[in-house]
């Protein structure tokens, strides 16, 4: 045997280096495995901030126009968050801090909800603005 040929690994030798390199790459690969699992439980686990508790204060106003009708509507912060005439088949919605200060130019010629739950403006007298706050008093 001439000294390449020593050098050179046997191919029985080289099956038995893949095998191992085989063997380790699925040790490797479960390692992994377990290592990434726990790390997506740890990403995934709930994580508290005052965010949360900001985005709970948020409400949202639902305004389907059954006619024409100004609408003027101001969050609790004083943001102004609608504004203008709104044409009869159109549907707002809008998102704010309550309590919410509403101008409406004609109220029964709208369908409120707020977060959901439906408003009764038809106290209010006809053919006159309607100003109000949202939530309504009980």
């Amino acid at each position: 045997m001439s000294e390449r040929q020593a050098a050179q690994p046997s191919i029985l030798q080289q099956q038995q280096q893949a095998e191992i390199n085989d063997e380790s790459l699925l040790e490797s690969k479960d390692t992994l495995e377990t290592s990434t699992s726990s790390e997506a439980v740890t990403e995934t686990a709930p994580i508290t901030s005052n965010n949360e508790s900001q985005e709970d204060a948020s409400s949202t106003i639902v305004m389907n126009f059954n006619g024409e009708s100004w609408v003027e509507i101001y969050d609790g912060e004083g943001e102004k968050i609608a504004f203008g005439v709104k044409k009869a088949g159109y549907i707002m919605t809008v998102s704010g801090t309550p309590p919410f200060s509403v101008v409406l130019g004609k109220h029964d010629a709208v369908d409120i909800t707020l977060n959901g739950e439906p408003v009764d403006v038809s106290a209010f007298p006809k053919n006159r603005l309607a100003k109000f706050t949202l939530p309504l008093a009980e």
